[in-house]
């Protein structure tokens, strides 16, 4: 009987946690693409040359509908821009795009902010000098 009652006390703190984890806002893919077919990513980028037109950063939102989310651009640790996206269900594909043609060879990085401006994830893509 004691056994019966502390398994059934074991599960009892476990699954609300489980349950409050899940629904947690989460993003399942955060990636810098040349390029979007269908809502999809063309492909993922870790460097692009010296001299590339623009660039997405493409952003796949869990559990977070009505809500919104934020994709905070920096180029050498400046902010060159913030973009507030509306998500509008459970499963949300979203992005955000920058001309990138007149930035010297560096780096870019891309956080994605929950609205009270914590961190869901975050992405670096090198500017290189080769073209």
């Amino acid at each position: 009987m004691k056994n019966l009652i502390l398994t059934l006390l074991i599960l009892a703190l476990i699954v609300p946690a489980t349950a409050i984890a899940a629904a947690e806002k989460g993003v399942s893919r955060a990636l810098f693409t040349t390029s979007l077919d269908e809502r999809e990513p063309a492909n993922d980028l870790e460097s692009v040359p010296y001299g590339e037109k623009s660039i997405y950063f493409f952003s796949e939102i869990l559990n977070g509908n009505a809500t919104t989310v934020t994709h905070l651009w920096t180029y050498n640790d400046i902010e060159i821009a913030r973009i507030k996206l509306n998500i509008g269900s459970d499963k949300w594909r979203t992005w955000s795009s920058k001309q990138i043609w007149h930035l010297a060879p560096g780096e870019i990085k891309v956080q994605i902010l929950d609205p009270d401006n914590m961190i869901l994830a975050e992405k670096t893509l090198t500017i290189t000098n080769k073209q």
